[in-house]
């Protein structure tokens, strides 16, 4: 990645829609759910993972206890899932965004580059499914 790629990523974070936390960070839609493990996993109380009581906790500590945000996320994954965000314990709560963020964007890099192969002799089918990948996330939800 040179400068100008670094410079799009922290421009993208920067706008990220979501509502935001008491000291600025991003929401970041559900993960916080993965915070909230990430949490779990550095405070050793992992298996209240599923406790109604203790994600509220984390939520209030957080700042999204109070009667203004009427939908709280439920980490409701299964256990398998929360080996992932165990990567996050001990960042605070915009670290752990970003590299989460970079994670995802490696992941989808990977299967691009899994996908390239697997159309090796197909490239007509490769750049519609490039495609398809790279609009989905800016076309209306019809929910």
């Amino acid at each position: 990645m040179d400068g100008d790629d670094w410079v799009s990523w922290i421009s993208l974070y920067a706008r990220e829609s979501g509502p935001r936390l008491p000291d600025g960070s991003p929401y970041g839609r559900d993960f916080l759910q993965f915070f909230y493990v990430a949490n779990a996993w550095r405070t050793g109380t992992v298996d209240q993972l599923y406790d109604p009581a203790a994600q509220m906790a984390v939520f209030h500590e957080l700042g999204l206890g109070s009667g203004a945000w009427r939908l709280t996320l439920r980490y409701n994954y299964p256990p398998f899932f929360a080996w992932l965000p165990r990567l996050l314990s001990g960042l605070d709560y915009r670290t752990a965004y970003v590299v989460w963020l970079a994670l995802q964007a490696g992941f989808l890099m990977l299967a691009i580059a899994a996908w390239w192969c697997e159309f090796a002799e197909r490239r007509a089918l490769f750049w519609p499914l490039l495609a398809l990948v790279a609009v989905s996330p800016f076309l209306p939800s019809t929910s």
